[in-house]
């Protein structure tokens, strides 16, 4: 599925609802943070965390911290697709942060490395709950 053609793949209502939350504004923020790779936090009931991967325009990844599961993409998601599609926004480069995430790991000995890593495990429970299941 590319981001020129998902409105051929997903239910004719939830492409409404997604689009009608772009259109309303429920994107608060997106930023490109590497080609390719973006993040948003999208307004619903809740404040929702969304990350769309595009390579050469198919959608190769996609997840939202919504809880709905009775489709592979929520209103969330759609929101992001369309900003994607529509948005003059969309062709702005990425911002950088994953290189200068990448160039401060670099300069992390291994000790401080394990040791940073330890303390965001401890603070975040989703984040050691994903980091646990990588490693069964």
């Amino acid at each position: 599925m590319t981001i020129n053609n998902f409105e051929e793949n997903i239910d004719t209502r939830l492409l409404e609802r997604g689009l009608q939350y772009y259109q309303e504004g429920n994107i608060l923020t997106i930023e490109q943070i590497e080609e390719g790779l973006w993040e948003a936090i999208v307004s619903g009931t809740e404040h929702y965390e969304v990350i769309v991967e595009l390579q050469d325009e198919r959608i190769t990844k996609s997840n939202c911290t919504c809880p709905f599961d009775l489709s592979e993409y929520c209103k969330h998601q759609i929101a992001i697709f369309n900003f994607l599609k529509y948005s003059d926004l969309a062709k702005n480069p990425p911002s950088g942060k994953i290189k200068k995430v990448q160039s401060i790991i670099d300069d992390f000995s291994p000790e401080k490395l394990k040791s940073v890593l330890l303390n965001i495990l401890k603070e975040n429970k989703d984040l050691r709950n994903d980091f646990l299941k990588k490693e069964n």
